[in-house]
């Protein structure tokens, strides 16, 4: 499988390594298109990088970009480059060396799409957090998501995992994190941090020290009986996931002979927040009617997250990059719907449901 990696560019700081990462990809049959946006900007790119046999140039007449570093070049790439995969790369960003492959791998299963999430680094390229929303408990090789960067985020809103109600909480090992966000979510003031700190030393005057503002910040504290719930909640969560998983295998295994449906695979130990279904072949466009099926029978369903976020009215308030088509994204948001799980056993309710997708799918 031919893979084309797309990146347009007016030669920030940052594109060598962004072509270095391609370059050094345990994936081999690739090959790097580098987007220069504009004449005027070929010095920049020729004095960062050189072609190769992975790296292509292609250099634009004029700039496309208007100050959006060439994202407007994106939608056509894919109609000047040759290859089965076209993977598209921002010159600020890099690929983990294993990036490309785990893509291809994915692709090779049978999926016509593949996607990953971010991570997010520091200027000195230190790994800082993850969005962890929606898998707290969930593992990856052994380790939990949430804690393989500096920070950590979760969600407690009332579907979740575990609920404060609203809100959410982070994690981090490293104490001048911990004592930044402390100063942040309450004002950016130092009431609550040791008199020797990493973010702004008290100054011994404990009336002065009530308001001393050393950093931006809000009033992100949570409620007392939002905490109380949450504490309690934070030491059942091994259980909670358990449950989660034995109700995800007992829906696995009650799906196996209903066709026209295909359900979210697992990567790694997922903790099972909900079940995404996608409805295929003779069922694709029959969405609707499933909704009020299940609503008749008292089963609640929503779409998948947001579907395709660029069919959503908001997106003409955002400033963001056209790439063109998103069949897997169209996909998910025209046949797709998620049900929830819980940290009770469902066992009678996942029947339930399986039974009604049955008589559904029989119908036509």
């Amino acid at each position: 499988m031919k893979v084309a990696v797309v990146t347009p560019t007016i030669g920030s700081a940052h594109l060598k390594q962004c072509v270095e990462s391609i370059e050094n990809q345990s994936y081999k049959d690739i090959a790097h298109y580098i987007f220069v946006d504009g004449y005027a900007h070929r010095k920049n790119v020729f004095d960062t990088c050189i072609e190769s046999s992975t790296t292509k140039f292609v250099v634009l007449e004029d700039n496309v970009g208007q100050g959006w570093y060439g994202h407007r070049v994106y939608a056509a790439c894919s109609f000047l480059v040759n290859a089965d995969v076209i993977c598209y790369l921002d010159e600020d960003n890099w690929f983990d060396p294993n990036h490309v492959e785990s893509l291809v791998k994915v692709l090779n299963e049978g999926n016509q799409w593949a996607y990953s999430l971010r991570k997010i680094y520091d200027k000195d390229g230190n790994y800082l957090c993850e969005d962890n929303c929606e898998s707290l408990g969930a593992k990856i090789e052994g380790k939990s998501a949430g804690t393989f960067g500096l920070g950590g985020t979760f969600s407690t809103f009332f579907s979740h995992h575990i609920s404060t109600m609203e809100g959410g909480l982070t994690v981090t090992d490293d104490e001048s994190l911990y004592q930044t966000m402390k100063s942040i979510r309450a004002h950016g003031w130092t009431r609550e941090l040791p008199d020797e700190n990493h973010v702004h030393s008290k100054t011994g005057n404990r009336w002065d020290d009530l308001y001393r503002f050393v950093l931006p910040g809000y009033n992100l504290r949570p409620l007392e009986l939002e905490a109380a719930i949450g504490l309690v909640q934070i030491e059942r969560v091994s259980s909670f996931v358990e449950t989660r998983r034995a109700n995800a295998e007992i829906l696995f295994k009650n799906m196996a002979d209903i066709p026209n449906f295909r359900l979210q695979k697992e990567n790694g130990s997922s903790s099972w927040f909900g079940f995404s279904i996608i409805l295929e072949e003779k069922l694709k466009n029959r969405r609707t009617d499933l909704i009020n099926i299940l609503d008749s029978a008292g089963i609640e369903s929503r779409p998948i997250v947001t579907g395709n976020f660029t069919r959503n009215p908001v997106i003409k308030h955002l400033n963001h990059a056209e790439i063109g088509p998103l069949p897997g994204a169209d996909e998910i948001h025209d046949s797709g719907l998620f049900v929830g799980n819980h940290h009770y056993d469902l066992t009678k309710e996942i029947s339930h449901l399986c039974s009604v997708l049955d008589d559904f799918q029989r119908r036509f």
